[in-house]
């Protein structure tokens, strides 16, 4: 099955996890860390307001992703573009 790039399919999670690892044990992990957080978070914050969840989870989703760009950047030593994860060609002798 090859994943769809429509808006309807992408996480936030899970692209934030990607920029931070490539283990297939931790992004998991981390896609459901930040989900959770992003979705508790709103609920709190929407709780003493009269502004729905939605923009509350958004906002924080956003955040945690920005984050997670941040850290993957510094990981990769400042090459603009490169994921963490990506595959940088080699020269042969």
């Amino acid at each position: 099955m090859v994943p769809s790039l429509s808006s309807s399919s992408w996480s936030p999670p899970a692209a934030a996890s990607l920029r931070v690892s490539s283990s297939p044990l931790v992004v998991p992990m981390l896609s459901v860390t930040f989900a959770v957080t992003a979705s508790v978070g709103g609920i709190l914050l929407a709780l003493g307001s009269a502004i729905p969840i939605s923009p509350y989870i958004t906002t924080i989703s956003f955040l945690i992703y920005l984050a997670c760009r941040l850290i993957g950047a510094s990981r990769a030593g400042g090459r603009a573009g490169t994921a963490p994860h990506a595959v940088l060609p080699v020269k042969a002798s």
